[in-house]
């Protein structure tokens, strides 16, 4: 069975037009593979900073890199959806990187291993789960939507 990314190619390849399909192609699976790989890191990280489910093999630093990596994607993968906040995402990226800046350390060297924090593994696990996800999910929905109303509903 084809899933709707396959039709959408199929059924540009049948009418052989290349240009409109490379043009809707990011609006699919590279946008949401980026975004969900964050999405899992962001899972675990919410978990390694759980007090009660605590990892002793993440420092400081790279969990500081991987929640950057996350502000970045999102920034940069996820656009300002229509009928949502203004600079929604923008906000969302500022957050992440305040909890990057919060982390701490068994000691002071960044390369020491993450403690784990209660107040910034449920803040984390908000932001995902209330921002992340339904932004994610609009923004899939609005370029499906844009999809459908230029190419199959002319």
């Amino acid at each position: 069975m084809r899933n709707s990314h396959g039709n959408v190619n199929a059924f540009f390849q049948e009418i052989h037009d290349a240009v409109e399909q490379q043009q809707i192609d990011p609006g699919f699976l590279p946008h949401k593979a980026r975004v969900y790989h964050y999405v899992k890191v962001l899972e675990a990280l919410t978990r390694a900073l759980d007090p009660q489910i605590s990892t002793s093999i993440l420092s400081v630093s790279e969990t500081h890199d991987l929640l950057e990596e996350a502000a970045a994607t999102i920034q940069t993968d996820l656009p300002v959806v229509s009928g949502t906040i203004p600079e929604r995402p923008k906000g969302v990226t500022d957050q992440l990187r305040e909890i990057a800046a919060s982390l701490r350390g068994r000691s002071e060297d960044p390369a020491s291993l993450l403690l784990p924090d209660a107040r910034l593994s449920d803040r984390l696990d908000v932001l995902l789960h209330v921002e992340i996800l339904p932004m994610v999910e609009l923004s899939l929905e609005d370029r499906a939507t844009d999809v459908v109303e230029t190419y199959i509903r002319p």
